[in-house]
């Protein structure tokens, strides 16, 4: 009797990364940006409105993590897509803009916005699941003897050096915002 066939082709979800979600995704990062250097001033509530489409990406990576059929390849297209809001339009700590910040008083240390510290948690949450998904969740969404490919510049296997720049990547960012979530939860419970 021969060994079981290994089936290495994979359907895809076209309600993850289907063109007209690419597109949507793509065209709310460009206006966000072109908004954030064009009219700074509506800056704020544009932050606000892609932490919102943020969450919607993330809930639906971190959901369809826990159902049978989500391959390797569509949780690097999903994390892609998250980062693409993390590093560009939301930034790391939150928010890009002064106006998000209350000024302090002189001597008064004031907590964050609801709404930084939102996108600051959130950051946090995304950069968290990275992690785990570069160092354990990958060896379980991966079918064996199958290859995954990404395009970075060319294409590149998931599991060789790609893996190790998204790890380290990962780490490096979730460690920064832990600290920085760390200090903005001490600066809320001490004021309070």
């Amino acid at each position: 009797m021969r060994g079981a066939t290994v089936q290495c082709s994979h359907e895809g979800n076209p309600d993850f990364y289907g063109l007209g979600i690419r597109v949507g995704i793509y065209l709310q990062l460009t206006t966000a940006i072109l908004a954030k250097y064009l009219r700074p001033e509506a800056a704020p509530g544009n932050l606000n409105t892609n932490a919102v489409f943020l969450l919607a990406l993330f809930v639906a990576l971190a959901t369809a993590t826990f159902s049978p059929g989500l391959g390797t390849e569509e949780t690097v297209i999903l994390l892609q897509l998250c980062f693409g809001f993390l590093l560009s339009v939301l930034s790391l700590l939150g928010g890009h803009v002064s106006a998000d910040r209350p000024k302090p008083s002189k001597g008064v240390i004031r907590p964050p916005p609801v709404a930084s510290f939102f996108r600051l948690t959130l950051n946090t949450a995304i950069c968290a699941y990275a992690v785990w998904f570069w160092f354990i969740g990958i060896n379980n969404s991966h079918v064996p003897g199958c290859s995954a490919y990404i395009f970075v510049v060319a294409r590149a296997s998931i599991f060789g050096g790609v893996r190790i720049l998204y790890q380290v990547q990962a780490f490096v960012i979730f460690a920064s915002l832990a600290v920085l979530l760390l200090w903005q939860l001490l600066l809320i419970f001490w004021v309070w």
